[in-house]
């Protein structure tokens, strides 16, 4: 089922910012998977629910991570999701947890929709749920990406 998320991918969105954006207001969702495709990322829109329903952009196989991460810093988003090889970093850019990293390892996939902290990816046959894992009891100072 990892093929359905690439080698590598990173998750975000444009939308419920913890602070203000740098920018004043953040594009659309849509405007941005536009921006990231006309720049040659495989970016598509997924939905997901992490305490309340949520949009999110995966970018599939990242060409560019650190502009990524910075994009999402600046939209004002309080973290977002880069994973490689089934490890993940869920790096935290804005809130109570700014300049933390939290790691994890494995993915859970599921046909049935769990009822919290998941996203969605619609495939050929069907929609498929999963879940990062993350090890939240251990946090590292964010590294400069």
């Amino acid at each position: 089922m990892k093929h359905i998320l690439g080698d590598s991918h990173f998750l975000f969105t444009p939308e419920n910012p913890a602070v203000p954006p740098v920018h004043g207001q953040s594009p659309s969702i849509e405007d941005v998977s536009k921006f990231l495709h006309d720049n040659g990322e495989a970016a598509e829109i997924v939905e997901g629910h992490y305490g309340k329903p949520e949009r999110s952009i995966l970018v599939k196989n990242p060409k560019n991570v650190a502009g990524l991460h910075q994009m999402a810093k600046d939209f004002g988003q309080e973290s977002a999701i880069f994973s490689q090889g089934g490890n993940h970093q869920m790096h935290f850019y804005n809130g109570p947890q700014a300049g933390a990293v939290i790691t994890g390892k494995g993915t859970n996939f599921q046909k049935e929709k769990p009822t919290d902290n998941y996203t969605t990816v619609h495939t050929e046959e069907g929609p498929i749920h999963f879940q990062h894992n993350f090890d939240f009891g251990k946090s590292e100072e964010l590294k400069k990406v």
